[in-house]
């Protein structure tokens, strides 16, 4: 059987590492609300639906159109697309609100799936330090 381990930590974060932080929560938010406006283009140009896997497609050409995007990590950007799927599956399937564009207060959080070096009481994160 296999057992999945998760931890949450509450992290004590210098100026400089709050301000990192404060970068890729606009990041992620940015990501999510260009998402959701493909997403509803292509709705009402084409009446064709983005799946995720074809907005994390988009991502790497994303990131070579704006250079300060290539700061956050690939697969926070993935779990991005993948917390908006989940939104538009809420509204499908659950009968939850039409998924709204993420305002600065709203959007408070972001996933890193892998990379995490825990040393004693120091956590190493991608991209971060």
């Amino acid at each position: 059987m296999l057992q999945i381990q998760t931890t949450q930590y509450k992290l004590k974060l210098t100026s400089a590492q709050e301000r990192v932080f404060e970068h890729w929560l606009g990041v992620c938010r940015f990501v999510y609300n260009l998402g959701l406006e493909w997403k509803m283009y292509a709705w009402k140009q084409r009446r064709k639906s983005i799946s995720q896997y074809d907005l994390m497609k988009a991502l790497p050409e994303l990131k070579k159109e704006a250079d300060w995007i290539k700061e956050v990590s690939s697969q926070t950007l993935q779990a991005v697309m993948e917390r908006l799927d989940r939104s538009f599956q809420n509204f499908f399937q659950q009968g939850a609100g039409f998924p709204k564009f993420a305002k600065k207060d709203f959007y408070t959080s972001f996933l890193i799936k892998q990379h995490i070096c825990i040393e004693g009481n120091q956590i190493k994160l991608p991209k971060i330090g």
